[in-house]
């Protein structure tokens, strides 16, 4: 997944059983909420344009869920 469609997946409804619903449902509106906090981290007139924040971290909170869900999966 690149970070363009991030944002689309990020924001997705998802199934009642699909694991990301909770992130979807709990986390990913707290990050919305965090979007003016996030933005003064950023500097609009320095540099190239930033990745919108509350992607990227979305997309850090994503990349760390699923390492940890990985690593506890039990060996078949």
């Amino acid at each position: 997944m690149d970070l363009y469609s991030a944002e689309q997946f990020l924001a997705s409804d998802f199934d009642p059983d699909d694991p990301y619903r909770l992130f979807s449902e709990k986390v990913y509106p707290l990050l919305l909420a965090a979007r003016p906090a996030l933005a003064e981290a950023y500097c609009q007139s320095n540099g190239r344009p930033a990745t919108e924040p509350v992607v990227m971290l979305g997309v850090s909170v994503l990349n760390s869920w699923s390492a940890c869900r990985i690593g506890t999966r039990p060996s078949t």
